[in-house]
């Protein structure tokens, strides 16, 4: 199975907020993200204190944009640093 390279958010249903970030393997960053939050570990505080207070269950992966594998990393973090501006 090929990597998917791209910009993802994580969306808390409840409130609408979104973190925002960029991968080069999505599939493999969801897991992380999501172990790591399920462990209380991740380092993104705002992103735990809010999955800690609503549950796993107000929470969805999002794939923003899937991107070309040889996308370059300077193209991919202007593509995520897109996203952001566009939620923010």
């Amino acid at each position: 199975m090929k990597q998917q390279v791209g910009v993802y958010a994580i969306l808390n249903k409840v409130t609408g907020r979104r973190y925002v970030g960029s991968s080069i393997d999505l599939a493999r960053r969801k897991r992380t993200h999501f172990r790591k939050l399920r462990a209380g570990t991740s380092t993104s505080v705002k992103l735990q204190r809010s999955w800690d207070k609503h549950g796993v269950a107000c929470f969805e992966f999002e794939v923003l944009e899937a991107m070309d594998p040889s996308t370059t990393e300077t193209a991919l973090r202007g593509a995520e640093q897109a996203w952001i501006d566009r939620f923010n």
